[in-house]
C-alpha cells in the first residue's frame, strides 16, 4: 500500500463523520435516480410489451350501426394492416340489491380474442361444448362488487332482463384504466365496468345481428395516417360516423401517459437536487481537509510528490465518498424501484410487469456522481498545488478581517449579545460555507413545499369538485331525452329535498373562423342547466362562480385554448347524437368555464332545447335528499325504466381519492428525501464548523464556557443561516411547486395551483427540527474535546 493511500485512509478515518454523512447523501441520490428511472424504463417496457403481445389499435372510429361488411372496405386500403369491428353499448346491470349500475357490453369475434388477457376462469371461445354462454368482466369491476366466477349477473338490454354468467376474468389494454367516460371519469369498479362477450352473443342480445358500431385499426408502419382517417371516415359516414380519436388520444393510454410524464419530471428533478448539494459540501469539506493539512502537503512536496499526486490524494476522498454511496444507493434503488413499478401496475391494472435493471441508468448514475466527485476535489485543490513548499509548511497568514456592515452601526451592535457578535464575525470570515448552509437548508425546504403542494393540490381538487361544484348527492342518467314533467313526482319522494332536471349532449364546436395553429373543430359535452340552479356551480379560472347565461355558451376553457377563441367570440356548435340528423346553431362565447376535473361546456336549459328543437326536456336529474332515504329511492327508480345509470357522489369521491394513491406515494417519498438531505446538510455543516474552531472552543472550556453554552454558541450560527434559507425555500418552494403543477395538466384532469397555509408552517417546523436535531448528533463531540491536546501548537 503506498504512502497516500495510507494517507487517505488516515484522512476517512479522522473525518469519518462527515464521510457516512456524505455517502449517506449520495446514496439518497443514486436511490432515488436509479428507483425513478429504472421503474419508468420498466413501466414503459412493461406497457409496450402488453400492448405488442395483446393489440391495441391505432384509431377507433364510432359509428351509429354499420354493416359488418364495412371491415372488408376498410382493410382493403393500403396502408391499413388489420381491421376488428365490433359492438359495444352501455348497459344497465341489476345487483343484488336491485341496485341499477352500468356495464359497458363489448362484443370479441373468436379472430379477436387473441387481445383480451384471461386472469382466472375461461374465455367464451375455449370449449365450446363445455363453457356455456357467458361473459368476462375486469377485475376491477369484479373486484368492487366482490364478483366471483359463477355469479349471475342479470342485465337490461334491448328493453329486456337477461342473464349472463360470469365465467372469467380478463382485462385488454384498452382497458386499463376503465372509466365510462372524461365526464363520468370516477364511475368505477363497483359502478362501472367492462364486460366481454361473444360477437354472436353481441348480436342477439342487443338486435344487430351482422351489423358493429365501432371499427378498430391498425396502420402499417410509416403509413399516413391522417390520410387514412380521412378516407375511412368518408366510407363511414354513410352510417352515421359519431367520432373517431387516435390510441393517444383513448382514455385509458392518456391516463397512463400523464403518469409516466409525472415520473420523468420527478426521476430529472429530485436527484439532481441531491448530486447538487453533495457536490458543494464535497468541496467545502475538502478544502477545510487541505486547509488544517497544509503542513503535511509540504512535507509531501518536499519529499518529491508532484502535483498531480496530492490533488489525486484528496480527489480520491470524494471519489471513494461517490464510489461507496453509489454503491448503497444503486442496492436501495433497486428495492425501490421495484415497490413503485408494483404500485404503478396496481394503479394501471397492468396484469404482468418485466424487471431487470437498467445498467445504462446505473451506470448514468455513478458518472454523475463520479464527475461531482471529481469537479469537487480538482476546484478544492485549486489553491494549495499551486505554492511552493516552503511557503506549505508556514503557517498560513490569518485572512484580514472585515467588520460586517451591523459592526458600522454602534447603536446596533453594541446591543448585540457577545455570542452573536461572535457568530457574525465568523459569518464574515467564513460566507462561502455560511451561503452554501442557507442554500442545503432552502432545498430542503423547497423539497418539503412541492411534496406538500401535490397533497394540498389534490385536496383542494377533491373538495372544489364534489363540494363546491357539485352539490347533489345523486345523480341520475336517463337512457333517452324526456319532457321535465315526468320528473314532477321525484320531488314528492321520501327524503328528496331538491331535484333539477339537466340536458347532456354530445357537441363538436367550431370557430367561424379558424385562427392560425388552432384547431378546427374539437367535440365536447354541452351541459344545459336551469339559470337558477343550486345544485351544480360553474366556475372561471379564477374561481369565481357564474350564473348560467340565458343566451350563449360558458365554454370549456380546453376548449376554448385549442380552438383560440376567447370571450365575445362566436362558435358554431353542432349535435353530435346517435339519433336523427345533426342539428347546429351560433353561440356567442359569454364566459370561459375552468373546471379542473373532466370537461364541459354551459348554456341554459333552454338555449339547448332550441339546439334540439325540443322544449323542457333533460336526460339527467341533480338529486339533493336525505341519505337514510337513499334505498327508498333506489327502488323507485328501480322501477322506473330508461334509468341507465345512478351515480352516489359520495361513493364516486371515494374513488377519486383512491385514484390519487400514487400521488401520495411520490410525496412521501420527496418528504422523506427532504428530511435526509436537511439532516446531512446541517450535520456536515455543525461538524465542520467544529473541527475548524476547535482552538477556540477549547479556550472557551478553559475560561468557564459548559458544552451547552459552546453548542449554543454554534448553533447561533445555524440559525443565522436558518431564517434566510426557509425564507428562500418558502419562496421558491411556491414557484417551482406552481411551474410543475401546472405541467401536469391533461385534457381530462387539471390539478389546480393551491397551497395551503399550513404546509408553510409545516415546512417551518419540520426544517427547524432537522436542524436542531443533526446539530445535536454533530455537538456531541464537544463533551469529548481535549483541551490540552487541542492546544497544543503543532507547527
Amino acid at each position: 500500500m503506498s504512502a497516500l493511500t495510507r494517507k487517505l485512509l488516515r484522512s476517512i478515518k479522522t473525518t469519518y463523520r462527515q464521510f457516512i454523512a456524505l455517502v449517506a447523501m449520495v446514496m439518497a441520490g443514486v436511490a432515488l435516480f436509479v428507483a425513478f428511472n429504472c421503474s419508468l424504463t420498466n413501466l414503459i417496457t412493461s406497457r409496450n410489451h402488453y400492448y405488442q403481445e395483446y393489440g391495441f389499435a391505432d384509431y377507433y372510429f364510432d359509428v351509429i350501426r354499420a354493416p359488418q361488411g364495412v371491415s372488408r372496405q376498410i382493410q382493403a386500403l393500403q396502408g391499413v394492416a388489420q381491421v376488428n369491428g365490433r359492438i359495444q353499448k352501455d348497459i344497465n346491470i341489476l345487483k343484488g340489491d336491485e341496485q341499477r349500475i352500468t356495464g359497458r357490453l363489448i362484443s370479441y369475434s373468436q379472430a379477436a380474442e387473441k387481445n383480451l388477457y384471461l386472469i382466472k376462469g375461461a374465455s367464451f371461445f375455449q370449449d365450446t361444448a363445455t363453457t356455456p354462454s357467458g361473459v368476462l368482466i375486469d377485475p376491477e369491476f369484479a373486484g368492487g362488487n366482490h364478483f366471483s366466477l359463477g355469479d349471475q349477473l342479470k342485465i337490461v338490454a334491448s328493453g329486456q332482463e337477461q342473464v349472463l354468467p360470469i365465467i372469467g376474468i380478463a382485462t385488454s389494454p384498452e382497458f386499463m384504466v376503465p372509466n365510462k367516460s372524461v365526464f363520468d371519469m370516477f364511475l368505477r369498479g363497483e359502478s362501472f365496468g367492462i364486460m366481454m362477450i361473444s360477437q354472436h352473443q353481441a348480436e342477439q342480445i342487443l338486435d344487430m345481428s351482422g351489423e358493429i358500431n365501432e371499427i378498430l385499426v391498425n396502420f402499417t408502419p410509416g403509413a399516413d395516417a391522417e390520410g387514412l382517417k380521412k378516407e375511412i371516415e368518408g366510407i363511414l359516414k354513410p352510417y352515421g360516423i359519431i367520432t373517431s380519436y387516435s390510441r393517444e388520444d383513448q382514455y385509458s393510454e392518456k391516463n397512463m401517459q400523464f403518469q409516466v410524464d409525472a415520473l420523468k419530471s420527478a426521476s430529472a428533478f429530485l436527484p439532481l437536487i441531491f448530486f447538487i448539494m453533495v457536490s458543494c459540501f464535497l468541496f467545502i469539506l475538502l478544502r477545510q481537509l487541505i486547509k488544517s493539512q497544509r503542513l503535511h502537503i509540504g512535507v509531501l512536496k518536499a519529499l518529491g510528490y508532484d502535483n498531480q499526486s496530492i490533488t489525486l490524494l484528496f480527489t480520491g476522498y470524494a471519489l471513494l465518498v461517490c464510489l461507496m454511496g453509489s454503491t448503497l444507493g444503486t442496492l436501495g434503488g433497486y428495492y425501490l424501484a421495484q415497490m413503485l413499478l408494483t404500485k404503478y401496475a396496481q394503479g394501471f391494472n397492468l396484469p404482468y410487469t418485466l424487471f431487470e435493471m437498467s445498467w445504462d441508468v446505473v451506470v448514468k448514475a455513478f458518472l454523475i456522481s463520479t464527475a461531482a466527485g471529481t469537479g469537487s476535489g480538482i476546484l478544492a485543490c485549486r489553491e494549495i498545488v499551486s505554492i511552493s513548499p516552503a511557503e506549505a509548511i508556514r503557517t498560513e497568514a490569518p485572512k484580514l478581517g472585515s467588520n460586517s456592515f451591523l459592526e458600522r452601526i454602534p447603536s446596533i451592535w453594541d446591543r448585540i449579545p457577545a455570542s452573536w457578535r461572535m457568530s457574525l464575525r465568523s459569518i464574515a470570515r467564513n460566507h462561502l460555507r455560511f451561503m452554501i448552509t442557507c442554500l442545503g437548508i432552502a432545498t430542503s425546504v423547497i423539497l418539503l413545499v412541492i411534496a406538500m403542494y401535490f397533497y394540498n393540490s389534490s385536496d383542494y381538487l377533491m373538495e372544489h369538485y364534489f363540494d363546491a361544484e357539485n352539490k347533489y348527492d345523486y345523480k341520475v342518467r336517463l337512457t333517452n331525452v324526456v319532457r321535465n314533467d315526468e320528473m314532477k313526482e321525484w320531488a314528492k319522494w321520501e327524503g328528496v329535498q331538491a331535484i333539477e332536471p339537466v340536458l347532456e349532449i354530445p357537441v363538436k364546436i367550431r370557430p367561424l373562423s379558424v385562427p392560425e395553429r388552432a384547431e378546427r373543430e374539437e367535440d365536447d359535452i354541452l351541459v344545459g342547466l336551469n339559470p337558477s340552479t343550486r345544485l351544480k356551480n360553474v366556475f372561471n379560472i379564477s374561481q369565481e362562480k357564474f350564473t348560467i347565461p340565458e343566451e350563449g355558451i360558458l365554454l370549456n376553457r380546453q376548449i376554448a385554448e385549442k380552438l383560440h377563441v376567447q370571450v365575445g367570440d362566436v362558435v358554431k356548435v353542432q349535435t353530435n347524437l346517435t339519433v336523427g340528423p345533426p342539428l347546429q346553431s351560433e353561440l356567442k362565447i359569454r364566459g370561459i368555464a375552468d373546471q379542473n376535473i373532466g370537461g364541459a361546456s354551459f348554456a341554459s336549459a333552454q338555449q339547448v332545447d332550441r339546439l334540439l328543437h325540443e322544449k323542457d326536456v333533460s336526460n339527467a336529474v341533480l338529486i339533493q335528499m336525505n341519505k337514510r332515504y337513499a334505498p327508498k329511492m333506489i327502488r323507485h327508480l328501480n322501477d322506473i325504466p330508461g334509468i341507465d345509470y345512478l351515480v352516489d357522489k359520495d361513493k364516486q369521491a371515494e374513488r377519486a381519492r383512491k385514484s390519487l394513491g400514487n400521488m401520495i406515494y411520490f410525496t412521501l417519498i420527496a418528504t422523506i428525501s427532504a428530511i435526509v438531505l436537511g439532516f446531512a446538510v446541517v450535520y456536515n455543516i455543525s461538524i465542520m464548523n467544529f473541527n475548524e474552531r476547535q482552538k477556540e472552543l477549547a479556550l472557551f472550556k478553559v475560561i468557564g464556557f459548559t458544552n451547552v453554552k459552546i453548542s449554543k454558541l454554534l448553533f447561533n450560527e445555524l440559525l443565522l443561516a436558518l431564517v434566510p434559507g426557509i425564507i428562500i425555500g418558502l419562496i421558491s418552494g411556491r414557484y417551482l411547486g406552481g411551474r410543475y403543477i401546472e405541467s401536469m395538466a391533461t385534457d381530462f384532469i387539471t390539478y389546480p395551483v393551491v397551497i395551503y397555509p399550513s404546509t408553510y408552517l409545516i415546512a417551518v417546523i419540520l426544517t427547524v427540527c432537522f436542524v436542531f436535531i443533526g446539530h445535536m448528533f454533530a455537538m456531541r463531540r464537544t463533551k469529548s474535546l481535549d483541551i490540552v491536546e487541542v492546544m497544543k501548537d503543532r507547527n
